[in-house]
């Protein structure tokens, strides 16, 4: 049997249990039957595409993470992992409240690794029993039943019905709508009730549910379940009048089977709750089950399940990430250290008494390799109009100048201010640029 409830688009919502139904007015905002896209630009502002040649190869011939990108990975990984941990606690095995009709069967089944307790409280009325198991049990068993409804769905409004169905259940819905000629209801198949508050926002959008017609007069619709899940049959009014429906369902539900279940716990007026221990690396998992007949009168029950979170795990967690931090962050400082040391050692002109080369420049890569000095363009037997020695920015004016401190060459002195001007950071290394010095070659 399922649970009706309904109200107007975008408001709380009311539901009421059995067969009895609710409804209210709502306040459409008509803007969201239209959707908007756009798309943020994206801009690049590196010198290192443009770069031609030799000066390109030597770039991209290294790790590539020497540029710092080390320092971004050792702050979002760990981040999005304790990101994910609280999703865990607070995403996947929040506490939750779950109302339940006839021939309500569910699966509780947790990771072990993260849950301790499952703890179980009856809301309402006896009824509900709790089967527990070491294994998976299998859905062996299956019930059938027809419900019938005669609901009036008011203007701007919603009904729908709930259901916990698991994979293999079928639902057959026959409706006879009546109103104006032209005018129709919004028949969804939705499953969550996040899904449902999705399509109370966009009842238009046949996005926002699993199946989703537009219906008028009487006709059949079928939906077959394909995941344990709350379900919802939804009716929705668009129209400016209000309308009728009437509707037979038939429910074909799987149910898991418990005869193989290790012990059965029933509430009573004076046991209204329980506790489950979960053991570590173990399968276990629990069966909540609702009678398929009413039990007094009542035909609906309530239930609250809270999750206990097994805090060693993520404290291990959260240790291993601070001390992998520990270790990175150690390393990385001893690069430093170990490259500023090295810089100071290594030279970034030629003795002034070499007068083959008097200002011939040794670059030093981030790699801790010392580059040869560039000589003058005549003893290296080529012309001064070589491409190899002109600029890489502009390819006209020769290389006539180097970046101080990581003394790399590959620009001439007005693209070489320039680029100090724009990004301050050598195109080669992407170290800062604290001056750029002129190559005088004679």
């Amino acid at each position: 049997m399922g649970i009706s409830s309904g109200d107007s688009f975008g408001s709380g919502g009311g539901s009421s249990f059995g067969s009895s139904s609710s409804g209210g007015r709502f306040d459409f905002d008509s803007s969201t039957h239209h959707h908007h896209h756009h798309r943020d630009p994206f801009y690049s502002n590196s010198f290192v595409g443009s770069f031609r040649g030799n000066n390109q190869r030597e770039s991209s011939g290294g790790s590539g993470c020497e540029g710092g990108c080390g320092k971004p990975c050792s702050i979002f990984v760990p981040f999005f992992t304790c990101i994910g941990s609280l999703i865990v606690i607070f995403g996947f095995f929040q506490s939750e409240q779950a109302p339940m009709s006839l021939n309500y069967s569910r699966l509780i089944s947790t990771y072990s690794v993260f849950v301790k307790e499952i703890q179980i409280q009856n809301l309402r009325d006896p009824g509900p029993v709790i089967y527990s198991f070491s294994e998976r049990p299998a859905l062996r068993e299956s019930v059938d039943y027809i419900e019938n409804h005669v609901d009036l769905v008011e203007t701007f409004s919603h009904r729908e019905w709930r259901y916990w169905l698991n994979k293999g259940s079928t639902i057959r819905v026959s409706y006879d709508v009546k109103g104006l000629a032209g005018d129709s209801l919004v028949l969804a198949f939705i499953k969550g009730t996040q899904g449902l508050e999705d399509w109370k926002k966009a009842p238009n959008s046949p996005t926002k549910a699993l199946k989703w017609y537009r219906i008028h007069g009487n006709g059949i619709k079928e939906f077959v379940v394909d995941h344990d899940d709350e379900h919802f049959i939804a009716f929705g009014n668009l129209n400016i009048q209000d309308m009728e429906v009437t509707t037979e369902m038939k429910i074909h539900s799987t149910l898991y089977d418990v005869k193989g279940a290790k012990n059965s716990t029933a509430f009573t007026p004076d046991f209204d709750a329980v506790t489950f221990h979960v053991s570590l690396f173990q399968s276990d998992c629990l069966v909540l089950a609702t009678p398929s007949e009413p039990q007094g009168g009542v035909d609906v029950w309530e239930v609250h399940i809270v999750y206990t979170a097994r805090w060693a795990t993520f404290f291990l967690i959260w240790g291993t990430i601070a001390l992998g931090l520990f270790i990175l962050c150690g390393a990385e400082a001893r690069g430093v250290r170990l490259w500023r040391n090295n810089q100071e050692e290594l030279p970034l002109l030629a003795p002034q008494n070499d007068q083959a080369v008097p200002s011939a420049v040794t670059s030093y890569s981030p790699s801790g390799t010392a580059h040869p000095p560039l000589g003058s363009l005549d003893e290296l037997g080529e012309s001064p109009s070589s491409d190899h020695h002109l600029c890489n920015i502009c390819l006209d004016a020769p290389k006539d100048c180097f970046f101080d401190p990581c003394g790399h060459r590959c620009t001439c002195f007005t693209c070489g201010q320039r680029i100090q001007g724009n990004s301050s950071t050598c195109p080669i290394c992407r170290q800062p640029i604290r001056a750029v010095r002129k190559i005088f070659d004679t």
